[in-house]
């Protein structure tokens, strides 16, 4: 008499009919004609509710609050598609641990590129009317962007975040 594994599993039908339907999605719809209009979409909608939340959160006009959405799309964007379409594929599958960490951080600097760019743009096109966005934006334009490029101010910016988040946690 056979004895059968303890953790194994019994087919059922019900997994079977999971994976007819996971199968019968690869087949129609995971093809570029589906993806890039669902991604284009996505980030349409992502960029209108950033833009509905910036718009009500603070006393700003359109066109500046049109500035910060962007710049929280671009920065997510950019880190998205870096991360799942270039740095995990071309190097976690070569064991380069070490570069895809680097390659985390490049983000920071894309981060901080792009906050750079975004507050001289409010600050030349935007009048500003809150005191505490205000702020913030003139902090990062009075900076010269060799400093925010530098090493320092990414790792700091990087240690600042992860910071935030492991507060935010407990």
């Amino acid at each position: 008499m056979k004895r059968m594994p303890i953790f194994q599993a019994k087919k059922s039908k019900f997994n079977l009919d999971i994976n007819k339907l996971i199968n019968y999605y690869n087949r129609r719809f995971n093809t570029r004609l589906y993806r890039i209009p669902l991604h284009v979409s996505f980030w349409f909608i992502y960029f209108s509710l950033q833009l509905i939340n910036i718009k009500l959160a603070y006393s700003i006009s359109m066109g500046g609050a049109i500035i910060f959405a962007l710049r929280n799309i671009l920065y997510s964007v950019s880190t998205f598609y870096l991360l799942v379409y270039f740095f995990i594929p071309s190097l976690l599958k070569k064991n380069y641990y070490i570069l895809f960490i680097l390659a985390c951080l490049s983000t920071f600097w894309i981060n901080n590129i792009i906050n750079y760019l975004s507050a001289l743009c409010i600050i030349k096109y935007t009048n500003l009317q809150d005191p505490v966005l205000l702020a913030y934006v003139k902090k990062i334009a009075i900076l010269n962007f060799s400093y925010i490029i530098s090493v320092k101010n990414v790792l700091e910016f990087s240690m600042g975040l992860l910071c935030s988040k492991c507060f935010l946690i407990l």
